[in-house]
């Protein structure tokens, strides 16, 4: 993606990079809001940013204890997004305020619905989350019997009550979905 957004912990601030690759100016709205893995948003804050071409900026600064507003942080998570004047989101991050194995992690209760393409080959997969889902991974079965056979994205997050549709280009199998909150 030509923008992205990167949030990170720096010396007790948590601020938010803008990171541009396109040859002109980025205008859009950021916004960041707190949520506990239940779907609560606790805060929101917008405001409009100008990236400039082919560069990163801090576009939002927050301290630490400012941000989490007296919520446990091993039950929330900061999503900082940037969409177009359009509204369509050009960037995404989540930030999470302690250590995967540290977060209390619920079960995210994920579905998925795998609807065949018309043409036979390939199939669009659809997994939603009731609750946050870290480190969403899908699994074909039968396994791929050939390199090329494979999902257009794997090992991602979801947000609760979200949704997100990802291609599979083979033969269609059965699919699962796990998160990492089944490794422990």
């Amino acid at each position: 993606a030509p923008i992205l957004l990167s949030t990170v912990e720096e010396g007790g601030a948590i601020r938010v990079y803008g990171v541009s690759d396109l040859r002109g100016l980025a205008r859009g709205q950021l916004t960041l809001r707190l949520i506990d893995f239940e779907g609560r948003e606790l805060w929101r804050k917008a405001s409009d940013v100008t990236l400039a071409a082919n560069a990163s900026a801090v576009l939002s600064t927050w301290p630490r204890a400012s941000a989490l507003q007296g919520a446990d942080p091993g039950h929330v998570v900061l999503v900082a997004e940037l969409a177009a004047p359009s509204g369509e989101r050009l960037a995404r991050s989540l930030f999470y305020f302690e250590k995967t194995k540290d977060l209390a992690l619920p079960e995210p209760e994920l579905s998925v619905s795998v609807t065949p393409h018309a043409s036979g080959a390939g199939a669009s997969v659809r997994v939603a989350a009731r609750r946050l889902a870290r480190a969403v991974r899908l699994e074909a079965d039968p396994a791929p019997a050939r390199r090329e056979e494979m999902f257009s994205d794997n090992y991602f997050d979801l947000l609760p009550g979200e949704a997100v549709t990802v291609e599979w280009n083979g033969a269609v199998p059965r699919v699962a979905a796990t998160s990492i909150r089944d490794t422990y």
